[in-house]
């Protein structure tokens, strides 16, 4: 599997966790009127969500991994381990967790690679929905899950927006060749 296709794979999860954020929100609201069952539903989601944004973050790193040096590898050490951390012991994987998501948007704005905004709204709305979540603030929790959503969607099209553009331009570059007198010779026409 080549790296384009990687960082799509990533950039895919990235969106499917942003829906899934939205969804959750959704669903949180309505545990309101129907609790138990329904609060069991958004746990399983935000498992589900957590796979997905393992294979993001991966992405996200994968994409800029020199740009963002060693503060972006902490980042994304905390945020990865963090993650199975959120279902097992909630209350010391969720600081943990956003630790790790603020190493990687100081990183990541610093890299110029991915934009700085759509970490930035990941960071935003996960300061609002985890201590929302653990007291019960219903609205404000699907209102930091919404603004989650559209940060990690803005980073997923983003990076699924740079794979495409590497492969168009590595496609060029195979197009092109240089003859023994250092001139540049078209092999092929692009259709």
């Amino acid at each position: 599997m080549s790296t384009k296709d990687l960082f799509r794979l990533s950039a895919l999860a990235a969106i499917l966790s942003s829906g899934l954020a939205f969804l959750t929100a959704l669903v949180s609201m309505f545990a309101v009127l129907i609790p138990g069952i329904l609060d069991l539903v958004v746990t399983g989601l935000v498992w589900i969500t957590d796979l997905f944004i393992f294979f993001a973050l991966v992405g996200f790193y994968g994409v800029q991994t020199r740009e963002t040096g060693g503060l972006g590898l902490a980042g994304l050490t905390l945020a990865v381990l963090a993650i199975p951390a959120t279902v097992l012991v909630p209350p010391l994987g969720f600081p943990v967790f956003l630790m790790g998501i603020l190493l990687f948007a100081i990183a990541n704005m610093r890299a110029r690679v991915l934009p700085a905004g759509g970490m930035w709204l990941w960071f935003a709305g996960a300061m609002v929905a985890v201590p929302a979540a653990f007291l019960g603030l219903r609205i404000l929790f699907a209102l930091g899950l919404v603004v989650i959503g559209c940060g990690r969607a803005w980073l997923g099209i983003a990076l699924w927006s740079l794979a495409e553009r590497d492969s168009e331009s590595s496609h060029r570059e195979a197009l092109v060749t240089s003859t023994a007198d250092g001139r540049a010779r078209v092999i092929q026409s692009e259709s």
